[in-house]
């Protein structure tokens, strides 16, 4: 039997009058109906919990609408261009057909058949697994390749949330920083001096196009290892290609199929991917205490992210003789 990406991710069978985190199946057929879709069959994808997701047929190919929630209508517009971007450079990601911001923000796209690597990688031999790994790096740096004309956070089609590196570090840094002061954590404060520190020693980074939510649960696979393509890319950065595999070992860890991708990515400063990795719990800390969009309570960022919590004591930076922090953290 053909399986595909969210037989696994507990896709259930619509009867309309079910609700996801905040759409209804009603309203979102109703909404494709308005875009020209009449779906045969339709699912809804318990998987991630960001944005709802509904698998629907039509005409013998399946599609994902994936929607987004109030307030992020953006994204929308945002992941239809960049992913015609992508397929124009011949990276392997979803074939868009198209979006829409009114009414229900969607996306619509042919979806990927195929499992998560997640789900397939143990079961792969070594020879399988160094042709998967490196033809993931090749279309890794297809999208890495593309230069962005800002940093940080992209906010939209070519539209960023900084003018430089640094101002995207040193911001995330900040915000972590607040939370431990609140928390009165002098050791963690440390912890945000050093980081800024080594922020500070960085290379000039010129803003390439990251894919921030590099991880085996997005990157889909056929059962024999062949590599179907890359899905999810509302968390795009322009800014240095390391940091979106500083974010994968964050929570991956050092797996053999983390370490097999960087030894074929060519990784030649291992402690600046560490620092993103420790970056990626700084970047979370602000909403450790805030529940997940889907209403879950959210898993203990030093769970979540294991080796970036353990890397934390590499970039400790101590105070003066009397233990006061300077340098404005």
């Amino acid at each position: 039997m053909k399986l595909h990406h969210l037989c696994h991710q507990r896709s259930i069978p619509i009867n309309l009058s079910f609700s996801g985190m905040f759409t209804h199946a009603s309203d979102i057929r109703r909404e494709l109906s308005v875009i020209g879709y009449k779906p045969e069959e339709m699912s809804f994808v318990q998987r991630g919990v960001m944005t709802d997701k509904f698998m629907f047929s039509q005409g013998g190919q399946r599609y994902i609408a994936r929607c987004y929630p109030p307030g992020r209508e953006w994204l929308a517009e945002m992941e239809y261009r960049y992913l015609k971007l992508f397929e124009s450079f011949h990276a392997k990601v979803p074939k868009t057909c198209q979006f829409k911001k009114d009414g229900q923000a969607m996306l619509v796209y042919e979806m990927l058949e195929g499992y998560t690597l997640s789900e397939v990688y143990e079961t792969l031999s070594d020879a399988v697994k160094e042709t998967l790994c490196r033809d993931i790096v090749i279309h890794y740096k297809k999208i890495s390749g593309i230069l962005e004309t800002g940093f940080g956070q992209v906010t939209g089609y070519q539209t960023y949330a900084h003018t430089s590196w640094n101002d995207f570090l040193s911001e995330a840094i900040a915000g972590a920083a607040t939370v431990f002061k609140t928390q009165g954590n002098k050791e963690k404060i440390q912890l945000c001096r050093g980081l800024s520190a080594y922020a500070k020693r960085l290379p000039t980074i010129a803003p390439s196009l990251v894919w921030g939510d590099l991880s085996t649960d997005n990157i889909i696979v056929k059962p024999d290892g062949t590599l179907v393509g890359f899905i999810d890319f509302e968390g795009l950065i322009a800014g240095d290609p390391l940091f979106g595999l500083g974010h994968l070992i964050a929570h991956e860890q050092e797996t053999d199929f983390v370490n097999r991708l960087f030894r074929l990515y060519g990784v030649d400063d291992r402690q600046r991917v560490d620092f993103y990795a420790v970056l990626r719990y700084c970047r979370l800390l602000p909403y450790g205490s805030q529940k997940l969009p889907n209403g879950a309570e959210r898993m203990p960022i030093e769970q979540f992210l294991p080796y970036a919590y353990k890397r934390i004591r590499l970039f400790m930076q101590p105070g003066d003789a009397k233990g006061n922090i300077r340098d404005g953290i």
